[in-house]
């Protein structure tokens, strides 16, 4: 384990669009929901994309910010709504399905997190993920993504019952770790909602136990390095822990369908 004064005690993560690029993932999956709804009610797909767009607009003014907000099944039946297309749930869950098995099927790890997360785990520090999303799908993500043997804890603004932007999320963080945690705390995430501000920062007595980095301005094997070499993948590629990241990763890769196992 190591014991460097500059390595954390504890690393904060975002998920969406720090650990993988969000935009591409997105991308794929509006494509695959475009091409099996827009015939389905139809629209053509600029339309389509018009109308999911307002639904989504409506559906963020009136909910605000909690994790339903993001829900694209949300957006759909919004979407029916102003269309006056009736209620037809069959069609609204294939959909959805659809949306995220093109998006998670796209996703793949940004270079060097496997090996960040690896010379965390093997230096002792204590890995978060905090996200602003429902814990059903940020969960997929990660089984996706192959990190569930590496990640400590995950906690979604659904669980929280409040975004980042309300620093109610890195309040839930705190309160949750073990006090060898604080000694040296990393936020890391693609923007500024990733990160605490400096006046919660000042009420938790933390200002000088943190810092903070945003992908992609830095990446992760730039952050590696901060480990001071104390762990080198070229040295060590078949250490057991890396195996077992590569083994979710290659179960995940056989998981071809989203199933939303939810009942309420």
């Amino acid at each position: 384990m190591g014991t460097s004064s500059h390595i954390p005690s504890c690393v904060v993560l975002d998920l969406d669009n720090t650990l993988y690029s969000y935009q591409e993932c997105h991308d794929e999956g509006f494509r695959a929901l475009t091409s099996y709804l827009s015939p389905q009610i139809g629209l053509s797909s600029s339309k389509f994309d018009y109308a999911f767009g307002i639904a989504r607009q409506t559906v963020k003014a009136r909910l605000g910010d909690v994790a339903s907000s993001h829900s694209r099944l949300l957006y759909l039946e919004q979407m029916m709504i102003d269309l006056h297309m009736g209620f037809r749930p069959s069609l609204l869950l294939q959909a959805h399905q659809i949306y995220w098995a093109a998006f998670l099927n796209r996703m793949r790890l940004r270079p060097g997190v496997e090996d960040f997360l690896l010379a965390a785990r093997l230096n002792g520090v204590h890995l978060v993920l905090l996200t602003d999303l429902t814990s059903e799908i940020q969960f997929r993500k990660v089984i996706r993504l192959g990190i569930g043997t590496l990640i400590d804890q995950v906690f979604t603004s659904e669980l929280i019952g409040g975004e980042k932007k309300s620093m109610a999320g890195f309040s839930f963080v705190v309160s949750h770790l073990k006090p060898e945690h604080c000694r040296l705390i990393w936020f890391v995430g693609d923007g500024p909602v990733d990160r605490p501000n400096s006046d919660w920062l000042t009420l938790q007595g933390l200002n000088s136990q943190t810092r903070s980095w945003v992908v992609p301005e830095i990446d992760f094997r730039q952050l590696l390095g901060l480990f001071n070499n104390t762990f080198d993948p070229q040295s060590n590629p078949l250490h057991p822990l890396r195996n077992e990241v590569r083994s979710e990763i290659k179960q995940a890769n056989t998981q071809t369908e989203y199933h939303n196992h939810d009942s309420t």
